[in-house]
């Protein structure tokens, strides 16, 4: 895998961060407020892009230094595969 090593968040790089489109979880939506999924994010979320004069973009940084509890089932699966493959954070967006 070809990666940027620049520390892009505190102590981590762009390889260590997961990526996940919330539209690929959740289908096409504007109303974030509407999914569990989206408020839980919003809750555990260390970082907040919202509402950036681009119309309907969201990006949220969740570390994964903290051991979340109560993630939704449709968000279990990116949960477990950050945890099993060491990435240190979790940037959702829409």
């Amino acid at each position: 895998m070809n990666c940027k090593m620049d520390s892009v968040l505190p102590g981590a790089t762009y390889c260590e961060i997961l990526t996940i489109d919330m539209q690929h979880i959740l289908g096409r939506h504007n109303e974030t407020e509407a999914f569990e999924e989206w408020r839980f994010i919003s809750q555990v979320s260390s970082y907040a892009n919202l509402n950036n004069d681009v119309g309907h973009i969201y990006e949220l940084i969740v570390s994964m230094a903290i051991n979340h509890s109560g993630v939704p089932d449709l968000l279990r699966p990116a949960f477990r595969r950050a945890r099993e493959f060491g990435y240190k954070y979790i940037k959702s967006k829409k």
